[in-house]
């Protein structure tokens, strides 16, 4: 969303911070955005090493684990652009995801100034289709994700500048098969299912949402004014059936003034990737663990795009890479690559 005049969020006591944004692993500077040190006592001590005399001087040694996907795409050097987003419809882009079904095709959304559709894209800004919504209206889509069994989009309705809606939504409509090789934008329909949610006490602002890959877990995450975001869990039981109450589960920290615009998750759930005006932020997500269990753990900073106004991130298939996009006409779309 372009900045506008917001309500300061109180604080919340009951609800414990997340984590403090820190330097990663690839030892880039936190201090960008704030944040604080690894304590080292928390890092496990190496056990030592054994082999025996017949062994030790033939043996190879013990192979060092591949990098995690957080790691690869914190260390793939500096951005560049590979598009430019040119379509009027998505003037006021605000959410990116990369395709489940077909890889290359990105899905895009706008704002409140938008058209109630989704709009399909490769990886230059090319429109390959429009996917209008029927049954849901965009009142303030921010943000969506891509999830499976079925294949879904889930798009976050629920942007709200001066913090006075008390119900928000998350608008769900099945992914079509898109082709990347269409010479002109195909026109497609879908009908939504409205998953209607209440905030537990005030309204908020919430412009990222995050979901695992099957749908097992989805988080919206409202802005702070002075830097981060509140991390709320939908319920199972969301749906198009009625209204359910948001959970508020704690709080992330990025650093004075960095707030949270979008956010993403790799398409295999290894890393969350939260979007801020001027960073990235990069957390790993061991197997078995929660996207929640990721993001209260210290993500590293790849080097950020110089955007106009940082608003949209998705993480590419098969963990390649980083694509952002900013709101506005003409937009350049950046690659930041994995290591």
């Amino acid at each position: 969303m372009r900045r506008r005049a917001r309500r300061a969020l109180g604080a919340l006591s009951a609800v414990p911070a997340l984590a403090l944004a820190a330097c990663g692993s690839d030892g880039r500077d936190a201090g960008r955005d704030g944040g604080a040190e690894v304590d080292p006592s928390s890092v496990p001590a190496a056990g030592p090493t054994t082999a025996t005399r017949s062994t030790a001087a033939t043996s190879p040694s013990t192979a060092a684990p591949p990098p995690s996907t957080a790691a690869r795409l914190c260390a793939g050097g500096a951005p560049r652009q590979v598009g430019t987003v040119a379509d009027p419809g998505l003037a006021e882009l605000s959410g990116l995801a990369a395709s489940r079904r077909t890889p290359g095709v990105l899905w895009a959304v706008g704002d409140s100034q938008s058209a109630a559709e989704v709009v399909a894209i490769d990886e230059s800004g090319r429109v390959l289709a429009r996917l209008a919504v029927e049954g849901a209206r965009n009142v303030d889509w921010e943000d969506l994700a891509v999830i499976g069994s079925p294949d879904r989009l889930v798009i976050a309705d629920t942007g709200d500048n001066l913090a006075e809606r008390t119900r928000v939504a998350l608008v769900v409509v099945p992914e079509p098969d898109v082709d990347l090789a269409a010479a002109e934008p195909a026109r497609l329909t879908a009908v939504a299912e409205r998953w209607v949610l209440h905030w537990p006490d005030h309204p908020r602002d919430a412009e990222a949402v995050l979901a695992a890959p099957e749908g097992e877990e989805l988080l919206l995450l409202s802005k702070v004014l002075f830097g981060g975001a509140e991390v709320a869990r939908v319920p199972a039981d969301a749906g198009p059936d009625g209204p359910v109450t948001l959970e508020l589960v704690g709080e992330v920290r990025t650093g004075l003034g960095a707030v949270v615009t979008g956010g993403a998750v790799a398409p295999d759930g290894s890393a969350v990737v939260l979007r801020t005006y001027t960073s990235l932020l990069v957390y790993d997500r061991p197997p078995g663990g929660s996207l929640l269990d990721a993001l209260a753990g210290d993500p590293c900073r790849p080097d950020a795009p110089p955007e106009r106004q940082g608003e949209a991130v998705t993480v590419l298939d098969g963990g390649r890479g980083l694509l952002t996009v900013s709101e506005g006409g003409d937009q350049p779309v950046w690659l930041v690559p994995a290591g």
